[in-house]
């Protein structure tokens, strides 16, 4: 029962630290290894364990699961949620967007 509440602890700080820095497009695995006083490899390694997950492809995810909400809850452009989920371009935005959910945020956006 403790390592479930010692796992949960975990993935709840790796997830406030992601979205504390979403908005950082240089926010990388080394920054977040560092936030959460481990080496690389052991953040690897428990990310793994844990989520199944790689940390840069659970950044991603974090990423685009923010985008999403944004695109659904907000009349923001397109433009600008690319920027406060960490993405220097849209272009790349919607290429990884649509990669994730099968539609590029437009089409999202207006089926809701």
């Amino acid at each position: 029962m403790q390592e479930a509440t010692a796992d949960e602890e975990f993935l709840n700080r790796l997830q406030t630290f992601i979205e504390a820095n979403i908005g950082d497009e240089d926010f990388s695995v080394q920054t977040l290894s560092e936030l959460m006083a481990m080496d690389r490899t052991g953040l690897y390694r428990r990310m793994q364990m844990l989520t199944g997950q790689s940390p840069s492809i659970y950044i991603k995810h974090i990423r685009m699961d923010v985008a999403a909400r944004l695109l659904r809850e907000t009349t923001i452009p397109i433009a600008e949620i690319a920027i406060k989920t960490g993405f220097s371009s849209t272009k790349y935005f919607n290429r990884v967007f649509k990669d994730e959910f099968g539609l590029s945020p437009l089409a999202y956006r207006s089926t809701l």
